[in-house]
C-alpha cells in the first residue's frame, strides 16, 4: 500500500502537480468527484486557514477536485480544492486531536467521506462530513471502503476472525446494513491481505483474503 501511494504522488508532482491559487474562495458549489490519495500544494485560505503544501490530499483519474487532510502547517482538517489549488472550499477545520489520523477521503455526492482513527475512539470510524451538516459516524471498526454511488459506501468492519461488508448510506437516517459475513480462513504463508471490490453496476461484491476463498455475494452468489 505505501509503495503504490507513493508511486501515485510521484506521477501526480511530476504529471499534474497543482499550482498555488492567486484568488481561493470560501464558498460556491460543492465538490461533486469521487478521490483517492494524492498531494500537492496550495495558499492561505480566506480566515486565516492555510492550505496544504505538502500532506495528503486526494484525486482520482478523469475528476475535478481534490480532498486535502493536513494544511501547511500540519493541522489537520477536511478542504477541497480544483486540480490547480484554487476555489477552496472549507469542510472542516482546526480538529485539534493529539494522536488523530485522517485516511482515505474520498468525495460522495457532496459530502467527504474519511476514516478518523483517534485514542478517544477504541476503534477505527467511518466519518462523513459534510459544509452544511455536523460531522458525523457512519460505522465503526472500519478497515477500508469504496464509494458504490452518489450517497452511499461500501465498507469493511474488522470484526476480528470475520471481515463484514456492509452497505451505509452517507446522507439521511437509512441505517447501514451488513450484506456479507466473510471468516478468516485458516492462516498459512500463502494467506494475504483482505480485499474486496464492487462491480460496475453495484450489485456484485467480491471479498476475501488474498490466496483464499473469495465470497461473491450479489444476483449470482458463489465462493
Amino acid at each position: 500500500m505505501a509503495l503504490s501511494w507513493a508511486v501515485v504522488v510521484a506521477l501526480l508532482a511530476t504529471g499534474c502537480a497543482p499550482v498555488a491559487p492567486t484568488a481561493p474562495a470560501a464558498s460556491g458549489g460543492s465538490a461533486t468527484a469521487a478521490a483517492s490519495p494524492a498531494s500537492g500544494s496550495g495558499s492561505p485560505s480566506p480566515g486565516g486557514s492555510d492550505l496544504p503544501s505538502s500532506g495528503t490530499a486526494a484525486v482520482d483519474p478523469g475528476v475535478a477536485r481534490l480532498v486535502w487532510l493536513v494544511d501547511r502547517a500540519g493541522g489537520l482538517g477536511v478542504w477541497t480544492t480544483d486540480l490547480a489549488g484554487g476555489d477552496v472550499r472549507a469542510y472542516l477545520a482546526q480538529l485539534d486531536e493529539d494522536g488523530t489520523s485522517l485516511r482515505d477521503a474520498r468525495l460522495v455526492g457532496e459530502d467527504v467521506v474519511l476514516i478518523r482513527e483517534a485514542p478517544s475512539a477504541p476503534t477505527a470510524q467511518l466519518w462523513v462530513v459534510s459544509r452544511t451538516a455536523p460531522m458525523r459516524t457512519l460505522l465503526d471498526a472500519v478497515d477500508s471502503f469504496v464509494v458504490s454511488g452518489e450517497g452511499e459506501v461500501l465498507a469493511v468492519r474488522d470484526d476480528g476472525a470475520t471481515r463484514t461488508i456492509w452497505r451505509v448510506p452517507t446522507a439521511g437516517a437509512a441505517p447501514a446494513v451488513a450484506i456479507a459475513t466473510v471468516p478468516s480462513p485458516a492462516a498459512g504463508p500463502e494467506l494475504g491481505p483482505f480485499g474486496f471490490a464492487i462491480s460496475p453496476d453495484g450489485r456484485t461484491v467480491a471479498a476475501g483474503w488474498v490466496g483464499g476463498p473469495v465470497q461473491v455475494v450479489g444476483p449470482a452468489p458463489a465462493t
